[in-house]
């Protein structure tokens, strides 16, 4: 029971299904007609054999038994018979259970929303309920039951409802109702059932009960009542029409369509019942809660045995004879007589009773068939309606176009087919149809038609360039005989074919019809086969028939062709043509030599014979566009009277012709490329929009040329125009990625309710290409990050490299030596060094003025120790904010142009602020006293990192002086700001070395903490003596 498409049988299985058109207009083309026609006949011959309809589990009891009763749910399929028996049927047909509680015939069967439940109302005045799950007794050796509750009511109950929510609720309610003309609300209680009357006697039997949500809908011989177990109170009455037949022929045929709306069809008789709530100061003088408005009534000229929703329509099952109204009453005797009814139908109508389709239904025995033997029930889910008849059970759903085309090709409706499959957005059919293989169906059912020209008409558009179909079907056509009607048609570009096919084609016209051939020789390309080949058989051809005209032409074309002008020529002379030339060579002596044959007299002289005015200027033309320009808007006629193909090159490539002009010509012969492509250079570029969009309806050449034009405006116009239009919005989102449209916008903006075929498929492309973008974003902006990361580093490692110092480097400012060998005096004051980047070097003290001076000592004292990091962090941050920016006075001297630094010194002092934010990036190395620590720091203070290497501790032999060297940011563009740690131990080690205070060190290895990899420090000794 997983698939309900197996229900749906083939030819030969035991239940039939018919189907219902898929469009609301095929009614109109006669199609539903012809289909019923068919149905007809076929049904009528399949039906003598019965075992063949029939399958196993159904067909065996229908053989010894007749359905009265059915109905469907989402799993199962319910029948009863006369014998009293309840079938439950799988969606195969085959009999899954059977419940045997009644004596007489099955009247009505009802199931709970949930498939739990089953009841049945019979003839023997008993209503049974069904448990399909079973119940378990507790005992591990009992078998498990159904259970099963039987009601006697003592008379015939002809219908009976099962509330919606019967399994949920402990008072386990439900409705039945027959001839006692007393409708029975049966309910669970404390202290046995409870049995509520909703309606007396005296209104006649009770034979319809359906029941929706809150709302019981039941039918007598007077009319249709409604009751609210909310408010548990009755709602409305509906009369049955004056002048309708007999109820007790004519069953009350009852169907919700949704919680609100009751459909009621009673034999001739169509209401729509629309229950509305009442407003509350109607409520407050006592009327009920709800109630009930007729908002359509339909008289029908047949007996409705079944009614039913579809879609926003109404499906009936109708029955129809001579005389519908024959079993009223009447004294003639002939009347009287029971007439054959004729084969039912199901037909569809809508509010309007305008009749959408009609399909007559494949039934046995339907002529001695009544009403009230037919039963309709439906699937509302799957669209799958259920009709049932003494000896048939029938399922019809909705045609779709793969049940369209295979019912059109069985009937060899191959052209319709075809049709049906060209205008399908997608087709996702299981039988796999193509336009390929179904047009050779076509094709080859036209063949046997003999209808050889109509077959020929529709290659083209059936094989399009399949090169491989085109050679087959040349080559069939040349084996009938009727290469004449398919010749016109071969394509020789797109697809070109081979060589042999080409030359066939014209052996067969030399043999048989010189007209055709001399015809297919001047419009074929003479590229397409080999000359040679065909001068040979020509020639011997004319070697039998010496004055044939018609060959001899044959002969100067193709000797022409193949560049043999004087054998060409020859021909032309026995065919008394000697002018026959080619206009080619004069056409460019012309052109080469206008400074001796000017244009115009060329023009002057063609002016009668447009076709070679034609020629001479598109020579001129594409051997210098400038010259000739006077004749452009003359030229423009000429090729769209001559040479159209070449005429869009001419309009892109001329700047001299008139734009008004060129637009007029156009418009004249309805050139519509062309007309676009003026307008847009003319600058009216949302006329040019309108003219693709309405005229050539070519939506990927409105993007193109909204892409050309680059105008945001356009591409609004585009929008707006489109959003009414399912094919271009489709294309708009195919293309979106190469537009300026925002899809969010665009999809926000399409119409409410508009179908657009292929919307899925285009959205998820649109997601689709989303998401490879992100995706190529994110790779991008990874590939960036670390090359950034790659090219940072380099920087970095770049800014750290030192600068040497000489020994011999002496102040810039007041000319000593930096490096003194008196080292045993008392720790001077200008032993404290400044040296920028660019190789000058400054003792601080001459470098700052007195208070900075001071303020830079103070920064350095040490702090809980010899100078730690602490002080020379301090030291750093000071000098970054005592005076100007950053750089060298000599070169900021040179660069500003300012006096000598010395002449500045001696009129004004030391110079006051001059150095500012001088960054401390490298390495401070200090040494005092015999036993000192090396320590290298470097800090970034802008992005807050900070490294620190520890020295082992080294013998310093003599004592020296307290001596900084700091490395600022003075330097060239292309200098280094910074420089590693251990190029700044080897800068220190040498300073100190040149001294002559170091002698034989230990080996060091450290790693720099803070950097991936082992950047080992090599021999300190090692790296002196380098």
């Amino acid at each position: 029971m997983d698939s309900k498409e197996s229900i749906l049988p083939t030819e030969g299985e035991r239940l039939k299904s018919i189907e219902m058109p898929q469009s609301d207009n095929e009614v109109t083309d006669g199609s539903v007609e012809d289909e019923i026609e068919d149905d007809e006949r076929e049904t009528d011959d399949s039906a003598e054999d019965t075992d063949e309809e029939l399958g196993a589990g159904v067909g065996e009891v229908l053989k010894e038994d007749s359905a009265s009763a059915m109905t469907v749910s989402e799993r199962f399929v319910v029948l009863g018979t006369h014998n009293g028996s309840v079938l439950l049927l799988d969606f195969q047909g085959d009999v899954v259970n059977r419940f045997t509680k009644h004596t007489a015939s099955v009247s009505d069967i009802s199931i709970d929303a949930s498939g739990e439940y089953v009841a049945s109302a019979s003839l023997d005045g008993k209503v049974a309920i069904y448990g399909l799950y079973p119940e378990s007794s507790g005992s591990s050796d009992s078998k498990e039951a159904y259970p099963v509750e039987v009601y006697d009511y003592k008379r015939p109950v002809k219908c009976v409802a099962l509330d919606p929510e019967y399994n949920r609720k402990k008072t386990r309610p439900f409705v039945c109702g027959g001839m006692a003309g007393i409708l029975h609300l049966r309910e669970k209680g404390w202290f046995g059932d409870k049995d509520t009357p909703l309606q007396g006697s005296g209104e006649g039997p009770i034979t319809a009960v359906k029941w929706r949500g809150s709302l019981i809908a039941w039918a007598n011989d007077e009319g249709v009542k409604m009751y609210d177990t909310n408010s548990q109170s009755r709602i409305t009455w509906i009369a049955r029409p004056s002048d309708s037949p007999r109820a007790d022929l004519y069953r009350c045929n009852l169907c919700w369509r949704d919680d609100t709306v009751l459909m009621i069809g009673w034999a001739d008789s169509i209401r729509l019942a629309v229950v509305r709530e009442t407003p509350r100061q109607e409520i407050a003088q006592g009327k009920p809660p709800l109630y009930a408005e007729i908002t359509a009534q339909i008289t029908t000229d047949f007996i409705v045995c079944g009614i039913a929703p579809f879609k926003d329509m109404m499906l009936l099952l109708a029955y129809t004879t001579a005389d519908i109204h024959q079993h009223e009453e009447t004294d003639d005797p002939e009347k009287q007589k029971r007439q054959k009814a004729r084969r039912p139908e199901l037909r569809v109508i809508n509010s309007a009773n305008e009749e959408i389709s009609s399909d007559e239904l494949p039934l046995r025995g339907f002529q001695h068939y009544q009403p009230n033997d037919y039963v309709l029930d439906y699937l509302s889910s799957e669209d799958m309606f259920y009709v049932v008849s003494p000896k048939d059970l029938v399922v019809a759903k909705e045609r779709d176009l793969d049940d369209h085309i295979t019912w059109l090709r069985e009937r060899s409706r191959y052209y319709e087919a075809l049709q049906s499959l060209r205008g399908a957005p997608v087709y996702n059919g299981a039988s796999g149809y193509t336009i390929k293989g179904l047009g050779q169906e076509y094709l080859e059912y036209l063949v046997r038609e003999k209808e050889f020209d109509k077959a020929a008409t529709e290659c083209p558009n059936i094989l399009g360039d399949d090169a491989e179909l085109w050679e087959r079907w040349i080559y069939a056509f040349a084996d009938m005989w009727e290469l004449q009607s398919i010749t016109p048609f071969i394509p020789y570009k797109k697809p070109q074919l081979s060589d042999a096919v080409y030359e066939m084609v014209l052996l067969h016209f030399l043999r048989n019809d010189h007209q055709s051939l001399i015809k297919t020789i001047m419009d074929w390309p003479s590229t397409i086969y080999n000359i040679r080949n065909v001068i040979v058989l020509v020639e011997e051809a004319l070697s039998k028939e010496n004055d044939n005209p018609i060959l001899m032409e044959c002969l100067a074309e193709l000797y022409a062709y193949n560049r043999e002008p004087d054998k060409a020529l020859e021909y032309n002379l026995r065919l008394r043509r000697p002018n026959r030339q080619s206009e080619g060579p004069a056409v460019q002596l012309l052109v080469q030599n206008t400074e001796l044959v000017p244009t115009f007299l060329v023009v002057r002289e063609l002016k009668e014979n447009p076709y070679f005015m034609y020629i001479y200027l598109d020579a001129l033309f594409h051997h210098d566009p400038h010259l000739g320009y006077e004749y452009h808007d003359m030229q423009i006629e000429l090729y769209a009277e001559y040479e159209y193909d070449g005429l869009m090159e001419f309009l892109r490539t001329s700047n001299y012709y008139s734009l008004d002009r060129a637009y007029e010509i156009c418009k004249q012969r309805d050139l519509v490329p062309e007309m676009v492509f003026i307008l847009g250079r003319m600058g009216n570029n949302k006329q040019a929009l309108m003219l693709i969009i309405e005229r050539l309806q070519d939506v990927q050449r409105a993007i193109d040329f909204a892409k050309e034009q680059d105008n945001e405006i356009l591409w609004e116009d585009l929008l707006v125009y489109s959003l009414d239009k399912p094919r271009f919005i489709i294309g708009l989102l195919d293309n979106l990625g190469s537009t300026n449209i925002d899809p969010i916008a665009m999809i926000r903006r399409i119409p409410g309710g508009l179908e657009i075929p292929g919307l899925k498929q285009a959205l998820i492309k649109v997601l689709q290409d989303y998401n490879l973008q992100a995706s190529l974003r994110e790779g991008c902006e990874k590939i960036l990050v670390n090359d950034s990361v790659a090219m940072v580093y380099q920087l970095n490692q770049a800014q750290k490299h030192g600068i040497s110092c000489e020994a011999e480097l002496n102040c810039s400012i007041c000319q000593e030596t930096i490096i003194r060998d008196d080292l045993n005096s008392t720790p001077d004051p200008k032993a404290t060094t400044i040296i920028f980047f660019c190789k000058h070097a400054y003792h601080k003290q001459c470098l700052l003025d007195e208070e900075s001076f001071e303020l830079s000592n103070q920064a350095l004292k040490p702090a809980g120790g010899r100078f730690g990091i602490a002080p020379k962090i301090r030291h750093t941050t000071l000098l970054r904010s005592l005076g100007r920016p950053p750089q060298c006075p000599i070169c900021h001297e040179a660069q500003h142009k300012h006096k000598p630094l010395n002449k500045v010194k001696r009129e004004t002092g030391p110079i006051k602020g001059f150095v500012r934010r001088v960054t401390i990036r490298n390495a401070d190395v200090y040494a005092s006293g015999h036993v000192a620590k090396s320590m290298a720091i470097a800090h970034d203070l802008e992005h807050g990192l900070k490294r620190k290497l520890l020295l082992d501790e080294c013998q310093l032999y003599q004592r020296c002086a307290e001596t900084i060297v700091t490395l600022g940011d003075c330097a060239p563009r292309n200098a280094p700001t910074d420089m590693t740690v251990y190029l700044r131990i080897l800068l220190t080690l040498k300073f100190l070395h040149a001294l002559k205070i170091i002698g034989n060190l230990p080996a060091m290895s450290h790693n720099l903490p803070g950097r991936a990899g082992s950047n080992t420090i090599p021999s300190l000794d090692t790296q002196i003596h380098k």
